[in-house]
């Protein structure tokens, strides 16, 4: 491309300056022809009212012949028509605004026309015609013409020369541009590209020059120094299944750190029934008892037993590695789920989560696994940033696709929002807490991916996540998920 800019360049400059000559030229002949139509128009009106005043001269009284030269005046409204006599002093009625000195053709009975500076900077045009009067004074007709219509013709020659000009520019520079990265720039970004891949040990050939000329030799050249290249694709394929599998590894590996974050809250929820199971155990193993208390105990065991296999059985379905699988699903009770696991962690913690829960919530389609571990991410975040407790508001409802952001306002979303009262996010970093590894926790306490995660989690279903968040104040997270039917 730089080949391509430097020829522009050479053509350019040398189009600039033949168009800049031409309309130096072109303005200065069009200059000296308005003056010359000026000057013409002129001497035809002021011959033409001279006949007139002459003759009504000789058969009326002077005054008459000036109110005909009056009414000519009012009719061209360009030409000012004043009577003046060669005679006449200074300030007195009827004095050129020429200087005497400078007529001496128009004293010599010949039409004259000469510019007359007027305030610095001011010229006027003024043209002098003899007339025949009787008696012994000699008069004229003066007709005065300022340069405003040649300024403001002078103008738009200069624009329209330089708009003519500019165009001639801009089409010479995207014809050389055009040429030029077709025939130039083009071919030689895809022979430096097939260099490259040779170099990468890519050889696929192609046929990037056509034609009988240089460029298209060295092609042929490179294609000639190629071998077998059908190994490229499946190498591509291959790789990118691998970079699947990563990805799933990836989202698994964060399940089970989120697990681990888990079990301390976990442990804490199993000791409770614990402790009643071996209390009531120890009691049964003493002395004999009535059988109802005996029967009191083992129903006591049971339910503290049933609740213990309800607690991990949650934690192993979270952890459970399992294939995508989207299905119809209600997320009123896939929340409930997520909410009573985190309980333990979040009491903890010395916060309350709060469910709120919605009308009417239509079914939405998703992995539920994944979905879970969405919002798993989203409450443990929310939980961690609330240093000293507070509370957690989880809620879902239904909202329509905005029309600002040009969706269809006929599609609807399942809208889950997360709402801490924790410190809240930096304005700086809004714009990077869903980059991998981008964390702002402390060293183990985090790999930074659980957002990264979430929000790849919420596209692959056709939603979105939005975070609203004030330092000092709390953040808000919310999850669009595109209701069954409108995936």
């Amino acid at each position: 491309m730089r080949l391509t800019l430097r020829i522009m360049s050479v053509v350019f400059a040398i189009i600039l300056g033949v168009i800049a000559i031409d309309g130096y030229l072109s303005i200065r002949r069009e200059v000296a022809l308005f003056r010359e139509n000026m000057e013409g128009n002129a001497l035809l009106l002021g011959h033409v009212t001279a006949e007139l005043i002459e003759e009504v001269w000789q058969s009326s009284e002077p005054e008459r012949a000036l109110d005909v030269m009056r009414q000519v005046g009012r009719a061209e409204r360009a030409i000012r028509i004043r009577w003046v006599w060669l005679d006449a002093k200074d300030q007195e009625w009827g004095t050129p605004i020429a200087p005497l000195d400078q007529l001496a053709e128009l004293k010599r009975g010949q039409d004259q026309t000469l510019e007359v500076p007027l305030d610095p900077g001011s010229m006027v045009m003024c043209t002098y015609i003899p007339v025949q009067t009787p008696g012994e004074r000699q008069g004229a007709l003066e007709l005065s013409q300022n340069f405003d219509r040649l300024e403001s013709y002078t103008n738009e020659t200069f624009l329209r020369v330089l708009a003519l000009s500019g165009t001639l520019v801009l089409l010479g520079a995207l014809t050389v541009w055009i040429g030029g990265t077709r025939f130039i720039g083009r071919p030689l970004d895809r022979i430096v590209e097939m260099t490259r891949r040779i170099g990468r040990g890519d050889f696929t050939r192609e046929d990037a020059v056509h034609g009988h000329h240089e460029l298209s030799a060295l092609t042929q050249a490179l294609n000639d120094m190629s071998g077998r290249l059908e190994s490229a694709r499946d190498t591509i394929t291959e790789e990118t299944r691998k970079r699947i599998a990563a990805l799933d590894q990836l989202r698994h590996t964060e399940r089970l750190a989120t697990v681990g974050r888990l079990a301390s809250g976990v442990a804490h929820e199993l000791g409770t029934p614990l402790n009643v199971i071996a209390g009531q155990a120890k009691i049964l193993g003493a002395d004999p008892h009535d059988e109802n208390e005996v029967v009191a105990g083992c129903r006591i065991i049971a339910e503290q037993s049933e609740r213990m296999t309800k607690i991990i059985r949650q934690l192993l379905d979270f952890a459970r590695r399992r294939p995508s699988n989207k299905v119809p699903t209600d997320i009123t009770p896939l929340l409930n789920q997520v909410v009573e696991l985190l309980q333990p962690m979040a009491r903890k913690a010395k916060v309350t989560i709060e469910r709120i829960d919605g009308q009417d919530l239509p079914q939405v389609v998703v992995d539920q696994s994944q979905m879970q571990q969405v919002f798993m991410n989203l409450i443990i975040n929310g939980v961690q940033a609330m240093e000293d407790g507070g509370r957690l508001i989880v809620r879902p409802y239904v909202e329509s696709a905005p029309e600002s952001a040009g969706e269809d306002p006929a599609r609807s979303y399942v809208a889950v929002e997360v709402r801490d009262e924790g410190n809240g996010i930096p304005p700086d970093h809004l714009n990077q807490i869903f980059d991998p590894f981008f964390t702002t926790k402390e060293v183990g306490s985090g790999t930074g991916l659980g957002l990264s995660i979430v929000h790849g989690i919420v596209e692959d279903h056709g939603g979105r996540i939005v975070v609203d968040s004030r330092v000092g104040v709390g953040s808000c997270f919310t999850v669009y998920i595109p209701v069954r039917g409108q995936e």
